[in-house]
């Protein structure tokens, strides 16, 4: 990952590098909390709506425990 941060310090390659990450860590997330929701009782569709709606709040910059309450009301 160092390597990666110094290309993107020394070229246009930020975005991509920024991209990737993003990607990894949606797909990370989104493995992780199907597992938690469906491993605490939730039906598939349950936890595949409610991952998305937290994933969704995270990646617009809202802390993770605010993101779950909300994402909660919605089941």
């Amino acid at each position: 990952m160092r390597s990666a941060i110094v290309f993107c310090l020394l070229s246009t390659g930020c975005a991509s590098v920024q991209e990737g990450y993003r990607k990894s860590f949606d797909t990370s997330f989104m493995k992780s909390c199907l597992s938690s929701a469906q491993g605490k009782g939730a039906t598939e569709r349950q936890a595949k709506t409610y991952c998305e709606c937290a994933l969704k709040r995270v990646n617009s910059g809202e802390a993770i425990e605010k993101a779950a309450e909300e994402c909660k009301k919605g089941l």
